[in-house]
C-alpha cells in the first residue's frame, strides 16, 4: 500500500515490481485550485497570481488591498484593491484631475491629482 499522495504502479522492468509513484493531484480540475496548481512529491500547493492572496480555504484567491493614500488637496484617501481606480476626491476649490491605479506591490501610481481652481472675479 501507498501513503496518501502516491499510488501503485507497475515499475518499468520486466520484473513487474509494484512501486509507489506520486500522483499529480493538479492534472484533474487544476487540484481545485482556483488559479495555479503546483504538484510537489506527495502533495500540491495552490498559488495566486501577482496582486492576489490565497483565501483561508487554501484554494481560492482575492484581490489585495492597496494602502490607504491620501492626495495632496485631497478630502478622502485612495483606497481599494488591485487593479482599482480611485479618481480624487477633493477639499474644495480643487479639482479631481486624473486617476490612480492599485498596482500589485499594493501602492497607487499614476496622475490622480487635485488641481487648484482658479478664483473668479
Amino acid at each position: 500500500s501507498c501513503p496518501a499522495g502516491k499510488e501503485e504502479a507497475v515499475a518499468p522492468s520486466t520484473t513487474n515490481d509494484r512501486v509507489c509513484v506520486d500522483i499529480d493531484e493538479c492534472a484533474m480540475n487544476n487540484g481545485g485550485c482556483e488559479q495555479n496548481c503546483v504538484n510537489t512529491e506527495g502533495s500540491y500547493t495552490c498559488t495566486c497570481m501577482e496582486g492576489w492572496t490565497k483565501r483561508a480555504d487554501g484554494k481560492s484567491c482575492e484581490r489585495k488591498p492597496c494602502d490607504s493614500m491620501m492626495v495632496q488637496n485631497g478630502g478622502v484617501p485612495c483606497t481599494g484593491l488591485y487593479q482599482d481606480r480611485c479618481f480624487p476626491e477633493c477639499k474644495p476649490n480643487f479639482e479631481s484631475v486624473g486617476f490612480m491605479t492599485c498596482e500589485a506591490s499594493g501602492n497607487w501610481i499614476g496622475t490622480g491629482r487635485c488641481r487648484g481652481v482658479p478664483c473668479r472675479e
